[in-house]
């Protein structure tokens, strides 16, 4: 249910993302999309109770449904035809690799921080 509203968050909010890049100005679209996420990353951390988390990812989808849009026309504005194709391969690509080594970062953190908050008294 989680992912389902950050999905429907992250799809409705892609459509008028293009019309506020525009409107307001992509560099601060990415700082305000960068903003979202980095407040919504740090807030997971403390989250309490499921409501935190679906508040928090909720925030986390805004971020990224105005973020995509924004970076997707600035590659359409500065890539010159041949080269664009390419180029979204490539950013998609270095994303997702990046996103690799994510969930074994946190299964190492998230143990040790289980281990030490409830196996050592």
């Amino acid at each position: 249910m989680l992912f389902s509203i950050g999905g429907i968050i992250f799809a409705l909010l892609q459509i008028p993302a293009d019309y506020i890049a525009d409107r307001i100005g992509r560099k601060i679209v990415i700082v305000i999309s960068y903003i979202a996420m980095s407040i919504a990353y740090i807030s997971y951390a403390n989250a309490k109770d499921v409501l935190d988390l679906y508040i928090f990812f909720s925030i986390e989808a805004l971020g990224s449904a105005l973020l995509n849009p924004t970076l997707a026309v600035i590659i359409a504005d500065y890539i010159v035809d041949t080269y664009r194709g390419r180029i979204y391969g490539f950013k998609d690509a270095i994303a997702r690799l990046i996103s690799i080594p994510a969930p074994m970062i946190e299964a190492g953190y998230g143990a040790h921080y289980l281990l030490n908050q409830y196996c050592t008294k």
